[in-house]
């Protein structure tokens, strides 16, 4: 399986939390509460883009970061920007 990149889109705050990643959208102002442990964290880069930064190690982790992803891209708080 493979994962493209994503970014976190300009409307949406999100943090490291002890359970995972906790996201609020400014434009509905939903939190969304992400339980993935260490399987996805954040990275921001010089032009103030936030990232997912994946690290699954076993097939069985892979499926569940995928799911996680694209219920996140179907809320809109992410945007696949592509390899």
């Amino acid at each position: 399986m493979e994962m493209s990149q994503y970014v976190v889109h300009p409307a949406v705050q999100v943090r490291n939390e002890d359970f995972g990643l906790l996201f609020y959208n400014s434009a509905d102002t939903r939190l969304t509460f992400v339980k993935c442990g260490n399987s996805i964290q954040l990275t921001s880069t010089d032009d103030g883009v936030t990232r997912l930064m994946i690290n699954c190690g076993n097939e069985r982790d892979k499926e569940k970061v995928w799911n996680i992803l694209q219920n996140l891209s179907t809320k809109g708080l992410i945007i696949e920007a592509g390899l």
